[in-house]
């Protein structure tokens, strides 16, 4: 839940989204009785992952599509219809992702020019929208994939997965999410900081202010 989108922010959602899915499928292999979607429980960090790097490297117009997808693929599922305020999370969720494509937002991730404090709370607040979203985005497609696993190839009563999800799983995730997503901003926020400070720069696609500058012919002169 927080490995996924931590390796995503740090790698983008290309080599992010290609990390998490082959750590995902080493575990799966490593451990088969650990994974409860079967093989497809590979998905959710994957996409986790793939929605923080989407995010910061200002690709965020495709994680809105996840989620509606997400959202759009419980709803059709076999208890969607009857369990539509299990979705409320995940849409508050999809309408935050919207607000990363606003300019201001979308730039905070810059945190060598927010040297001041206002600019701080601008990038936490951005890195919490992130965080939230990347969480929700695993725990959206995971509830539509799982509603359909248990019920199709598990052979779970689709009465017995309403009662599960509205009366127990509706109760928990909110803080699972909120907890977990929160634990997650510190990390990444207190990250970027600190990496702001040096030279180093990670492998972001698209994102200018994270690319290796070239020095100019005379700088080896000097030097």
């Amino acid at each position: 839940m927080i490995s996924g989108p931590l390796v995503g922010f740090l790698l983008g959602p290309i080599y992010g989204t290609i990390s998490v899915l082959i750590g995902s499928v080493v575990g799966l292999w490593a451990n088969p009785t650990v994974p409860i979607l079967g093989f497809f429980t590979v998905i959710p960090p994957t996409v986790g992952a793939f929605s923080a790097g989407a995010i910061r490297s200002k690709k965020a117009i495709t994680v809105p599509v996840i989620m509606a997808y997400s959202l759009l693929l419980f709803f059709l599922g076999p208890i969607g219809q009857d369990t539509i305020s299990f979705l409320w999370l995940s849409i508050v969720a999809a309408i935050l992702a919207l607000l990363m494509l606003v300019p201001k937002l979308r730039d905070a991730f810059d945190a060598e020019s927010n040297n001041a404090p206002s600019g701080y709370v601008l990038l936490f607040i951005s890195i919490w929208i992130l965080s939230f979203v990347s969480v929700m985005a695993d725990h959206a497609i995971g509830s539509a994939i799982g509603v359909s696993y248990f019920h199709f190839a598990l052979g779970w009563n689709a009465a017995d997965l309403e009662f599960i999800f509205m009366n127990i799983v509706l109760f928990l995730y909110p803080f699972e999410r909120l907890i977990m997503a929160t634990g997650l901003a510190v990390v990444l926020f207190a990250l970027e900081i600190a990496l702001a400070s040096t030279e180093f720069r990670l492998p972001l696609i698209g994102e200018e202010t994270h690319t290796i500058q070239e020095l100019p012919p005379e700088s080896f002169a000097e030097n």
